[in-house]
């Protein structure tokens, strides 16, 4: 299967209980045909991207995604993969 690409631009910070939470400002990507492939992109942002000791943190990443197919014994399953990079200067796109 072919991946897909995003980029990302979105803030971390630490809530007052001191539990990470995200919000994506904006997002390019170019999932024009399946849909959905990064509807749970948030949870690959905050498990792969290190806020360091910042409790508040903006960034830009870019998420290349794809669909994985696992046969069982039920059937056919996709799940979705995602890899986070993410971008700290031109060089990094």
């Amino acid at each position: 299967m072919s991946k897909f690409k995003a980029i990302v631009s979105a803030h971390i910070w630490l809530d007052d209980d001191g539990h990470k939470d995200i919000e994506i400002l904006t997002q390019v990507d170019n999932d024009d045909d399946i849909g959905d492939i990064f509807c749970d992109i948030d949870h690959a942002l905050l498990d792969n991207i290190d806020v360091g000791d910042s409790t508040d943190y903006y960034f830009m990443a870019i998420v290349e995604s794809e669909f994985v197919r696992t046969e069982t014994l039920e059937g056919v399953e996709y799940d979705v993969e995602h890899s986070v990079s993410e971008i700290n200067s031109v060089t990094d796109i």
